[in-house]
């Protein structure tokens, strides 16, 4: 071992010749920020306001309009407002029965759960923490009002099948994209294809303005109740428009709008999509690679992603073949400097809900269990992931010498 700057390297057998043992933690999540974000704030500052309503929210709604081509586009506070608001559209009643994902994040549920209680949770695939059609299926009943499917890390729910099945049983299908900006399916964007979508502008996702979300309507029949919604229950988009000399209560909303700022910071970011969906899903395929040997061995599953499916690198994850380990395996990569961690706790075992509905879902338990989340963004160097990679070598089986 030798020192070299902020770093050491080392030599692990004939795994690499030698990686670079890092005294800084690689951090599991780091925000790309363009370098126009100052200058947005700076023109944001000259106007005097932060209202909601600017130039800046415009030319981000122009951006998801001309990819994603909705019927309609609204920014949010977050993506659980999106998912919150698409509750309301639905006009939920109690009795009404919501199909959600099992893995998934409490917002997803929370967000159809505060209109009736009467949730079912979908498994996932054995191979995949995400849903498709044959677990979904036989939770059907009369009263199934709404599915809702989350692309879990940008791999895409099969969705062809469903939205055929949603159709022909006259479901609405929701799409909880929160991690799937810049990812497709059969050349579609994912949060395209269900009657509305919803995604995540949070401060882990590869595009950022802190917080932040957005709800795309894929159906023009809602968009009147969705800008009543969007405005806490009232008119006022038609009073701002000089179109009524006042404005009125007309039914349930809330404060979604997203603000100003966040605004600002989300029109500088959307300007380097591109490069950051490139870099982060080169990073994805370096790890693949690299790990690929390991995986052979069978220690743990690496993502497992359907045909058609353009992943965007907003996560990587590996699946250990030994659920006892993942804890010890997530203290021994903290103890070399590397940022891990586990993700979702499934929630039909949660406090919350556990009692209301007793379900048997071997696969989200599994994945609960036995998912680790590596690494990704767009900082990470070709020496930290050789790195990485090598420090998992050690865990199982290899000596640093």
């Amino acid at each position: 071992m030798r020192c070299e700057g902020n770093h050491f390297v080392c030599t692990f057998g004939k795994f690499f010749s030698s990686v670079a043992f890092f005294v800084e933690t690689i951090q599991l999540h780091v925000e790309n920020l363009h370098p126009s974000i100052e200058q947005y704030l700076k023109e944001l500052l000259v106007t005097g306001s932060f209202n909601t309503d600017n130039r800046f929210a415009e030319e981000a709604v122009r951006w998801l309009n001309l990819n994603f081509k909705p019927a309609y586009s609204l920014l949010t506070n977050s993506c659980t407002d999106a998912l919150e608001m698409s509750g309301l559209i639905l006009d939920l009643k109690e009795g009404d029965e919501v199909i959600v994902p099992a893995y998934t994040y409490v917002s997803t549920a929370n967000a159809y759960c505060l209109r009736t209680r009467e949730l079912r949770f979908a498994d996932c695939l054995p191979n995949r923490p995400v849903v498709d059609l044959s677990t979904i299926e036989p939770l059907v009943t009369a009263n199934t009002k709404a599915i809702v499917v989350m692309h879990y890390g940008g791999i895409a729910v099969e969705m062809n099948a469903l939205v055929d099945f949603c159709k022909q049983h006259q479901i609405a299908l929701i799409e909880d994209a929160a991690h799937a900006i810049g990812a497709t399916y059969l050349g579609r964007p994912l949060g395209s294809y269900g009657d509305m979508g919803s995604i995540s502008f949070h401060y882990t996702k590869p595009i950022s303005c802190g917080e932040g979300g957005c709800i795309l309507l894929n159906r023009e029949k809602w968009i009147s109740k969705a800008n009543c919604i969007y405005e806490k229950g009232t008119n006022r988009k038609f009073y701002k428009e000089q179109q009524l000399s006042k404005y009125e209560w007309l039914d349930l909303g809330s404060s979604y709008a997203m603000s100003g700022i966040q605004a600002c910071v989300l029109a500088a970011q959307l300007q380097s999509i591109n490069e950051v969906i490139t870099k982060r899903v080169k990073i994805w395929q370096t790890y693949m690679e690299l790990l690929a040997p390991l995986c052979q061995k069978g220690h743990f599953q690496l993502p497992d992603v359907p045909e058609g499916n353009q992943i965007n690198g907003s996560y990587f994850f590996i699946k250990l073949q030994e659920p006892d380990r993942r804890d010890d395996f997530i203290h021994f990569l903290k103890n070399a400097s590397i940022e891990s961690g586990f993700h979702y706790l499934a929630l039909h075992r949660s406090p919350f809900y556990a009692n209301k509905r007793n379900q048997f879902l071997p696969n989200a338990d599994s994945f609960e269990a036995s998912l680790i989340r590596l690494p990704i963004h767009t900082l990470l160097q070709p020496d930290q992931l050789e790195y990485i990679t090598a420090i998992i070598d050690s865990y199982f089986g290899k000596q640093v010498v």
